[in-house]
Formats: structure tokens, sequence, C-alpha cells
């Protein structure tokens, strides 16, 4: 009798894992690192602040969520197939459900050496017919992929070889003086030289800006609803912007974020 009651419920289990699913209300997120916002551990743990956030939304509405720690182009091609819940992404993507609350904002600015002759940069025209980087993984905003012809652009790899608590070697090439110029994220640019001592700064203002959106999966609209709700609520009465003020020394506001004009609560 209990093998006859086991094989039944293995054979019902088989055909509505959805049961299942439901029940357990895990989800799976993925990422490719980008601190202080989220990235991952030598232990094998995720941190930042983005990834604080989207866990505490996820214990209040009832989900556990799995981080993992992959490359974008496979992060996204994962969504777009279903085998992984969400990603954070810049700008737009097809085949997912694109988010209606920035989270990121991608301020480019220039790194270059100390020694660099000003502290301030007027606009892409200051490194006309100079050598710059530019990783190869990233697809830059439209003003930088114009400027193209006008200035010598050197493609790199992010990180030279299989070590990523090194340096990425992007910032060593310019305090090496092999080009100019390197063209990242001015938050994390800031970071990497104060934490490693690096002969470079950052010149500021940004010289491009691009919104990064949560994209989910096609099918998971109950957890698209869920989360995008609770990030616009929050935005609204002022929890993002203190959120962020507490972790990153600015608010959420402040680093250029904003929920877009046509969003609605559902």
């Amino acid at each position: 009798m209990k093998y006859f009651l086991f094989l039944k419920l293995v054979l019902f289990l088989c055909f509505f894992p959805q049961f299942t699913n439901a029940d357990s209300k895990k989800i799976s997120a993925c990422y490719d690192g980008w601190e202080p916002f989220y990235y991952g551990t030598a232990e094998g743990e995720s941190g930042g602040t983005v990834v604080a956030l989207l866990n505490e939304i996820a214990a209040e509405t009832g989900y556990e969520i799995q981080f993992r720690l992959l490359p974008f182009k496979r992060c996204l091609k994962q969504v777009s197939r279903g085998k992984i819940d969400f990603v954070m992404v810049t700008g737009s993507a097809t085949d997912v459900l694109m988010g209606r609350t920035s989270l990121v904002t991608w301020q480019i600015g220039a790194i270059v050496r100390k020694d660099y002759p000003k502290n301030h940069i007027t606009g892409l025209s200051e490194f006309k017919g100079k050598k710059v980087l530019q990783v190869q993984e990233y697809e830059y905003p439209k003003n930088i992929r114009d400027f193209a012809p006008y200035w010598r652009v050197s493609k790199v790899g992010y990180f030279n070889g299989d070590d990523l608590d090194v340096v990425p070697h992007a910032f060593s090439m310019v305090e090496n003086g092999q080009v100019v110029t390197f063209l990242e994220d001015i938050i994390f640019s800031e970071k990497i030289i104060k934490d490693n001592d690096l002969d470079l700064k950052v010149l500021k203002p940004a010289v491009a800006f691009e919104k990064n959106y949560l994209a989910y999966a096609l099918g998971r609209e109950e957890l698209y609803v869920k989360f995008e709700n609770a990030l616009r609520a929050r935005a609204e009465d002022g929890r993002l912007d203190q959120f962020y003020k507490d972790t990153l020394g600015q608010s959420w506001s402040e680093l250029g974020n904003e929920v877009d004009s046509d969003s609605k609560l559902f």
C-alpha cells in the first residue's frame, strides 16, 4: 500500500510540475557584476545595493531569490528562454518584459592619469584624435558610438584572464600610458581607483547616461507586477531615495534614476 501511494505521488508531481514550483516561490536572477550595485563575493555570495533591495522586496512578496553571476549576454539569453526569471539590462531588450523603474543609471565618465592637465571634461571632442579604450562586451550609448570616427578606439576584454579579483586591465592600461582614456561608470571607477590606490582620476561630468531596468522572462507577469509595483511605491514614498542614501551616500534620484513617465501601478 505504501509503495502504491508513493507511486501515485510521483506520477502526480511528474504530470503537474507547476504545483511544486508555485508552492516553493523560488526565483532566479542573473547579473554580471557591477560594484557597488550588485556583485559576487569569493565565497559565492551576492552583495550590493540592488541585491539587498531585491531581496527585501522578495521577502515582502513571498519569494526567495537565487542570484547567478554570469556574463551579461548569457544572462539575457537565459532570461529570454525562460530559464532565469530576471536580469538587469541597460536601455531595453526584446523577448522579455521590461521593467519601468530604473535601479541604476550608467553615468559614463573619462578615466585618465592623475597628471592629465584637466580635472573636468568639456565633451568627447576633448579626446579627438586620441587613443581610447572601450570594453568589447559593452554596448555604448549612441553619442559615444557616433564619435567613433573622431578618435582611435582600441577594444579590450574587461578582465585579462580568469582572475576576476584583479584590477580590470583597462584601468592598468590607462595608468601605464598605453591609452589616453577609458570610458566607464563614474561610481564604479572611483571605487576601483580608491580601493587599489591607482594613479588615476575620473573626469566629470558624465559624457553619457543610460538607465538600467529589470527585464523579466515572458510568462512571469505575476512576478513582474509584484516587483514593479513595489519599486514604484518605494519611489513615490521616498524609500528608494533613503535606501540608496544609506548604502551609497547618494539617493536613488540623485544618481539619475526615475520611474518612466507612462508607468502605472497595476
